[in-house]
Order: C-alpha cells, then sequence, then structure tokens
C-alpha cells in the first residue's frame, strides 16, 4: 500500500503510452498490406474466381467467388463434374498465383507475408510489458484499468484473451469510480 501513496511517477501511464504507440504502428502496417492486396486486387484482380453455383436453388443459377478449393468443391463437384472441377481448380491455381506473383512485386522486399511482422511482434511485446507493469498509485491502477478494458473490446489479434472479461468487470468499476470521485 506505501507504493501506491508515493507521489513517485506511475509507471504505468508510460506503459500505456507505449502499447497506444505500437497499436497505431501496428495498425499502419494492416492498413498498408490492405493497400497492396487492393493494388493487386487493381492490376490482376482478385486471389478469387467465378463459378456458377451448380447446386443452389432454382434458377436462374447464380454466380458466386471462391478463393479457395474448398469454397470451389461447395459448388462443384470433383467426383460427378470432374471435368469442370478440374478446369475451375486450374483457373483458380493460376488466378492466385498470379495475385501472388504480383503483391510479391510491389511488397517490400519482395515478401507480402512480412509485411507488418515487425510491428505485429513489436505491439505483442508491449502488451506483455503492459501487463507486468503494475501500477504505483490509485490513479495509475484507474488508468490501468481503464485502459485495458478498452484494449480488451477491440482486441484484434489475441493479446488480451485471456484476461478480457476479467478486465472489462474491472474497467466498468474503475469507470464508475472515476465518474463518481
Amino acid at each position: 500500500m506505501a507504493a501506491v501513496v508515493t507521489g513517485a511517477e506511475d509507471p504505468i501511464f508510460a506503459a500505456i503510452k507505449a502499447h497506444k504507440a505500437a497499436v497505431r504502428n501496428s495498425n499502419a502496417a494492416t492498413a498498408e498490406s490492405h493497400r497492396l492486396v487492393a493494388l493487386a486486387d487493381a492490376a490482376v484482380g482478385p486471389s478469387s474466381i467465378q463459378v456458377l453455383d451448380l447446386y443452389g436453388p432454382g434458377a436462374p443459377r447464380t454466380y458466386v467467388m471462391v478463393n479457395c478449393w474448398i469454397d470451389l468443391e461447395k459448388y462443384v463437384s470433383p467426383e460427378t463434374d470432374a471435368e469442370l472441377y478440374q478446369h475451375c481448380r486450374a483457373e483458380l491455381d493460376e488466378q492466385k498465383h498470379r495475385h501472388h506473383q504480383y503483391l510479391e512485386s510491389i511488397s517490400p522486399n519482395g515478401d507480402i507475408d512480412s509485411v507488418g511482422d515487425e510491428e505485429y511482434a513489436a505491439e505483442w511485446d508491449v502488451a506483455g510489458e503492459l501487463e507486468d507493469t503494475v501500477p504505483t498509485t490509485l490513479s495509475g491502477l484507474l488508468a490501468m484499468l481503464s485502459y485495458l478494458g478498452e484494449a480488451a473490446k477491440i482486441d484484434r489479434g489475441g493479446i488480451f484473451e485471456d484476461v478480457g472479461v476479467l478486465f472489462n468487470s474491472l474497467a466498468e468499476a474503475a469507470q464508475t469510480s472515476k465518474a463518481a470521485g
């Protein structure tokens, strides 16, 4: 309790600030990845193909977009429509290859899969530091609980999933305490 009442600078505020910065960087990396995919989609088409839904209800038949062989099998049977399935599968593989090749040509270091790796890893590291930081003041405790409650609500990568429910409850209590006092 002595640490909570000292006037020393609470380390949780720096940890929250660092996490917010890491989230911004991670979001920017995700936006860049989406931008690159959109460029590839515009240049060579998406990494999917359109196929006729042979099993859908009634007429006229509709076309659906598929982007993997599992989805393709929902609409074209490899057993009963083997020739059509092989044709569609080859077309899908070719389109995915064209899309991937284009993405690789416009990606940093020629590797679309590495876009954001550093930022995502940094976000995980900083989240771990945030979780390990113990507030030393009551205002720091309230700030931590409020921030982690909000972060758990928008957690995209499962960083806070183990503690999300607890933090949501505690965040509500902290926000109520803030409002009351």
